[in-house]
């Protein structure tokens, strides 16, 4: 039977560290501004629904990114959402959102890490949650709290993935 020796379990140690910090790595790229773009949205749902999400998704974008913006000489991130679809299960959209499919509240960007005009990497991100996990469809402030919901988790996503 072969003894492990001290130095054996180091190293082993050592490179599960490794694996950890390579982990560790992504999601930690810095900017120096972020940008959300509805326009694309705008375009095929009307300017209020458009503005809610941008609201909502810069609100959530900041929250998320804090710490990893604002940074001098960095990249800026700017995260253009092109769909926001509701399931129906709280009987329509009052923002115009659309009447999604199933039982599924989803939303479809892509987060472009950009210098001036020069796209230095592409991020496209469908984000699609069960509907309940926004909140009651009954619930008067339904649809708000199931957007800020979509928005807070969209967000959340894409701050671990780059």
């Amino acid at each position: 039977m072969q003894m492990i020796s001290r130095r054996g379990v180091l190293a082993g140690a050592a490179a599960l560290i490794g694996l950890g910090a390579g982990r560790a790595e992504a999601g930690t790229q810095a900017f120096g501004r972020i940008r959300v773009d509805v326009s694309a949205y705008r375009a095929s749902a009307g300017s209020v629904s458009a503005a809610r999400i941008a609201a909502s998704l810069d609100g959530a974008l900041r929250r998320q990114f804090a710490g990893r913006a604002g940074v001098r000489n960095a990249p800026d991130l700017v995260v253009s959402i092109r769909s926001v679809r509701f399931a129906s299960v709280s009987g329509g959209g009052a923002f115009g959102f659309g009447s999604g499919s199933g039982d599924s509240d989803e939303m479809d960007g892509e987060a472009l890490i950009v210098r001036g005009n020069t796209v230095l990497g592409r991020h496209p991100q469908l984000l699609s949650q069960d509907a309940a996990q926004g909140g009651s469809g009954l619930d008067i402030d339904g649809e708000a709290l199931r957007l800020a919901n979509l928005c807070n988790n969209y967000a959340a996503w894409l701050a671990r993935a780059i």
